[in-house]
């Protein structure tokens, strides 16, 4: 089926009305229109753009006229495909995502892009827009670090076995489902315990009375010295006791424990 704008509600929906206005693609506007619009056929032949776009791609209007899109400026499609974008631009009437702009000058600029397919009074193709909006290069790493961190906490919350990060306070910062388990509290619970606290109730192997100077977490944090296989029982609040062998590894920051 094809798109029918005029029944489909979107912000990009705005822009092809926007479009229509001649100062867009003059700079007459009243209003100062920043980001780069582009204009092309049926085809992805450029047929105009804005003076944003021009100072963006260093041709002029003109001299990008009846070219190809995706020939005359060097763009990549992170995470996808030129193919699969237009795949999905035909599919559904619009894409929106973010591309990587190369350009003549060795400058990249990350875009974040919106393309909307236009159509005639008749219901025929006529064309498509194009309108990208410069974002910072920190922002698409700040976006990518939490999409890794959003993939990291499923993956520990998953893990059999029990993981905790204390920071260089000595208090819990995190922890998966699995400690907290351990520890017969939830994760709530947990974070935010001073693990040198007298609260726990920890013994050694032989029964003996487990000191928080000698906790595997404490040596590490103050001496950087790795702990392997360090047996402990804990007594969980509900007076049962959890036996656990304990690794402690820390994490630096500048040559300094930092967790």
């Amino acid at each position: 089926m094809k798109h029918q704008p005029a029944s489909r509600i979107s912000s990009v929906d705005k822009l092809t009305v926007s479009y229509k206005s001649p100062g867009l693609f003059t700079g007459t506007t009243s209003t100062d229109v920043s980001d780069v619009i582009i204009l092309t056929d049926p085809n992805f032949n450029v047929t105009g753009w804005n003076p944003p776009a021009e100072k963006m791609f260093g041709r002029s209007v003109d001299e990008a006229k009846g070219r190809l899109l995706f020939e005359i400026i060097s763009i990549n499609f992170p995470g996808t495909t030129l193919k699969n974008l237009l795949g999905i631009l035909h599919a559904n009437g619009f894409w929106n995502g973010e591309v990587v702009y190369d350009r003549f000058d060795d400058q990249r600029f990350f875009l974040n892009t919106s393309a909307i397919l236009l159509y005639s009074d008749m219901n025929i193709l006529s064309g498509c827009l194009f309108v990208a909006k410069t974002v910072s290069e920190s922002s698409v790493h700040e976006k990518k670090l939490i999409q890794t961190e959003l993939k990291y906490e499923t993956v520990i919350d998953t893990l059999f076995e029990g993981v905790v990060m204390i920071n260089a306070e000595g208090k819990i910062a995190a922890c998966n489902n699995r400690a907290a388990a351990i520890f017969g509290l939830s994760q709530n619970e947990l974070i935010g315990r001073e693990i040198a606290s007298p609260c726990w109730k920890a013994i050694k192997e032989d029964g003996t009375i487990f000191p928080l100077s000698e906790f595997p977490v404490m040596i590490t944090l103050q001496t950087g010295v790795l702990q392997n296989s360090i047996t402990m029982g804990i007594e969980k609040p509900n007076g049962e006791l959890s036996w656990m062998l304990v690794n402690s590894q820390a994490i630096y920051n500048d040559g300094k424990v930092e967790a």
